[in-house]
């Protein structure tokens, strides 16, 4: 990628990121998808991301410049990671294992108490599934957006959603969950308003790189 062409990229996000931060929704879908697109190992190397780090920071984008890398996930032991990904699962406290296909089939239906059990499986297939399902409010997408579970690919799921990334109640609940992978929650937090922000910049049980990010934005609105 060319110096002239890193700079486009720079910039596009550089806009984004200010329509974001005044309600846009184009803004959130163009930040969204470059930020994973450019977070994505498989699409651009790790030599071409620290190039375009090197030249938001030289531009003085800060904010931008700290959409461009993702962060470890929170450590899981392998007891932990099998317990998330395991197989079979009782939906219901005390009844019978069921298969993750099972599981799935239950998430597209509509039985109301049956859903209720099912937004607390951890499993990020099954959640995929639920964020499309038409009979999940916010109030259910919220739980799952707030939980705390070391495997990050559901809140990635949720923060990426194109049903429920527009609402600002899921949004805010990504950014102050400090399971949240660091990229989707920098992102995310230049959308907040700044009563938000404030919370989020003292708020100890978040990462470093979250609130510092939250400081600037407010620094950045007077």
């Amino acid at each position: 990628m060319s110096h002239e062409a890193e700079a486009d990229v720079i910039a596009v996000l550089s806009v984004s990121l200010a329509r974001s931060r005044d309600g846009d929704e184009r803004g959130l879908v163009v930040t969204t998808t470059l930020a994973a697109t450019l977070t994505d190992t498989s699409l651009i190397s790790y030599d071409d991301r620290a190039s375009l780090y090197a030249v938001a920071k030289q531009s003085g984008q800060q904010t931008v410049a700290r959409l461009l890398f993702g962060d470890s996930p929170v450590g899981m032991s392998k007891e932990q990671a099998a317990a998330v990904m395991a197989p079979e699962r009782a939906v219901i406290p005390r009844g019978k294992p069921l298969t993750l296909g099972e599981r799935k089939s239950l998430a597209r239906g509509h039985r109301r108490e049956m859903l209720e059990h099912l937004i607390r499986d951890p499993h990020p297939d099954v959640v995929t599934i639920l964020l499309g399902n038409p009979h999940i409010t916010e109030a259910d997408v919220l739980i799952i957006a707030s939980r705390r579970t070391p495997q990050p690919a559901a809140l990635i799921a949720v923060a990426r959603n194109n049903r429920w990334r527009t609402r600002y109640n899921v949004r805010r609940a990504l950014v102050l969950n400090p399971y949240t992978p660091a990229v989707e929650a920098l992102r995310l937090a230049t959308t907040l308003r700044p009563t938000d922000l404030r919370l989020i910049a003292v708020d100890a049980k978040l990462k470093p790189i979250v609130r510092r990010q939250a400081k600037e934005l407010l620094a950045s609105r007077g």
